[in-house]
């Protein structure tokens, strides 16, 4: 305890004037709650904690926080705390490294993190929770914006998003995503918030992206691509999507040419594990001058249960496509496909009303199209709901009265 205290009152007498790497290699919690501006690296397992009034600025070419090998970091930020110039785990992290972001906090990436490439606000990290209204914003870049969150070693990444925004940077060529698990598995576990792709001249940045396997939760918030000549994608990955999505919304970026997807997969192998399922939330396809985005764009081994959500909330596009042995069994009742348009009603009362394409020409592998009717399935008339609610409402008063 002794020496975090030194730590803190040697941080104290730091300035602006100065210039020098302050290194925690002691394995304790250290405090920022004033202005620094150097950068910090953490050993042997250190943590930190910036909480109100407390901030890391660097230069612009410079990473505010580094964390090398050693043991499991956690850094957390809590008040008006702000890392400007990111976070960067080493390669080979520690699958306990964690970045926690709460309350009104901000962490901002500056400069390049390869050549082309800017610096993600957090890299690295094993886990990343977002709430309240914390900012993760990857840095802008002449050719290719910095992620959000960014995945730059070994291992699976779980982002827990609760509130607040995860953005990537704006590019010259193409914005940053706003999670890139690069070619490891990303877990998700969403409910709240905002994440979105950063705007790019040709290629906008997708939402949340990776070449492995995306699994976890959708409950709530919102993922959005971001805009170029083509838009980007709010959830891809190539590996495909174990996903139990329930709420919140998936939009495809708009385009000035083209529109991003809302969903995009490609299952490069048999996998019986690549499951998902759909039973609330809102999709849409992003807009574009020469063609619109898709809802589900699947390609390869894969699977999806549809039961609820509303498709085309703003705009279909075009709709869903199932492509090479991809399968969809979609749940409701008066579920019909005529002329390559589904329409009917979901399991969760939503109308349905959407373009199904099932091969991208006449010598290419089909995906499957289930619908799954439930029969004698009656949905009480309004105005049965409203006096149903009514005779609810009075059995209330009623028991209240007799307390």
């Amino acid at each position: 305890m002794k020496l975090k205290w030194l730590a803190i009152a040697f941080l104290g007498s730091l300035s602006a004037q100065t210039h020098a790497t302050v290194i925690f290699s002691d394995s304790n919690t250290h405090l920022i709650n004033s202005s620094i501006f150097e950068d910090v690296r953490l050993e042997n397992g250190s943590d930190l904690h910036i909480t109100q009034g407390g901030a890391i600025i660097t230069p612009a070419t410079q990473t505010a926080i580094y964390s090398s090998s050693g043991g499991a970091s956690t850094i957390t930020l809590t008040g008006n705390a702000s890392v400007i110039g990111g976070i960067d785990y080493q390669a080979w992290s520690n699958e306990e490294d964690a970045v926690i972001a709460n309350d009104n906090t901000q962490i901002l990436g500056q400069g390049e993190r390869a050549s082309g490439h800017g610096q993600g606000a957090v890299s690295g990290a094993r886990r990343v929770e977002v709430a309240d209204n914390a900012r993760l914003i990857g840095a802008d870049n002449a050719t290719n914006g910095g992620n959000g969150i960014d995945n730059t070693s070994s291992g699976a990444q779980i982002a827990s998003i609760q509130g607040g925004e995860v953005i990537g940077g704006e590019g010259g060529q193409s914005g940053g995503n706003g999670i890139d698990g690069w070619i490891e598995v990303v877990g998700l576990d969403i409910s709240g918030g905002t994440i979105q792709g950063g705007n790019g001249i040709n290629l906008g940045g997708h939402g949340v992206t990776t070449f492995g396997t995306i699994s976890g939760t959708i409950s709530g918030g919102t993922i959005i691509g971001g805009s170029g000549v083509t838009g980007g994608d709010a959830v891809t990955s190539q590996q495909g999507l174990n996903l139990d999505i329930s709420g919140g919304g998936l939009l495809g970026g708009d385009g000035g040419m083209y529109g991003g997807n809302a969903i995009t997969t490609r299952y490069s192998h048999d996998s019986g594990n690549t499951n998902s399922t759909i039973s609330g939330g809102y999709f849409d396809a992003g807009a574009g001058l020469i063609d619109d985005g898709w809802l589900l764009h699947l390609t390869g081994f894969g699977h999806f249960d549809i039961t609820g959500g509303l498709f085309g909330y703003n705009n279909s596009g075009n709709g869903f496509g199932i492509f090479n042995n991809a399968v969809v069994d979609v749940y409701g009742w008066d579920l019909e496909l005529n002329n390559d348009l589904l329409t009917g009603y979901l399991l969760d009362g939503s109308w349905i009303e959407t373009s199904v394409t099932l091969a991208y020409n006449e010598f290419a592998p089909q995906g499957t199209l289930n619908l799954i009717n439930r029969e004698n399935f009656n949905v009480p008339e309004p105005g049965t709901l409203l006096l149903l609610m009514i005779g609810v409402t009075g059995m209330g008063l009623i028991k209240r009265n007799r307390v």
